[in-house]
């Protein structure tokens, strides 16, 4: 009976490590704290602000839209046929899914935000996604956005080319780094 006990406790611990939920944390850049939580975590860690020459003031300017861009990275990364509808006056981003003709099955994934070009009132950056075909290939792809501050809030303005950058040529640097331009 004690080693049932025992082993139970054991296993509880395990389970337990099994149902971990990523309630996310804050990442300090420059002096600015930056919440990574939910809704849309995954999307928020994949905002590339190290290295990017962003001043302090920049860098607030993100974390205030970050909740908009991650919203909206979010509806670019839902399949087409469950994407909301159109809110009436509103841009929409392109949809990446008929860009690239993909098939049903394929899901669409974000790697990094990143380019950042950030004034007071217009965030401009591109964002790197991937996806994969059969049998492991994997297809990166970028296009670029502009967000604008109107009444306070952020939101999608446009794309500021008329095509997007496209599919990315990657390799593997020395350092063993996967780089995709």
């Amino acid at each position: 009976m004690l080693a049932l006990f025992l082993l139970s406790m054991g296993l509880s611990s395990v389970w337990a490590s099994a149902f971990f939920v990523d309630k996310g944390h804050t990442e300090t850049i420059d002096g600015i704290a930056f919440e990574i939580v939910p809704p849309h975590l995954f999307i928020k860690k994949a905002f590339k602000l190290q290295g990017e020459n962003l001043t302090p003031a920049q860098l607030r300017t993100i974390r205030e839209a970050m909740p908009a861009i991650a919203s909206m990275t979010h509806q670019v990364l839902t399949r087409p046929n469950i994407q909301p509808a159109e809110v009436e006056g509103q841009a929409r981003p392109r949809n990446i899914y008929q860009i690239q003709n993909m098939e049903s099955s394929a899901q669409l994934y974000i790697q990094t935000l990143q380019n950042w070009q950030v004034t007071e009132t217009s965030i401009q950056f591109s964002s790197d996604y991937f996806y994969r075909l059969g049998q492991g290939h994997t297809v990166n792809f970028r296009d670029t956005y502009v967000f604008t501050k109107s009444q306070n809030n952020w939101q999608f303005l446009k794309h500021p080319q008329s095509e997007p950058d496209g599919v990315l040529k990657c390799y593997k640097t020395a350092e063993g780094w996967m780089r995709c331009d």
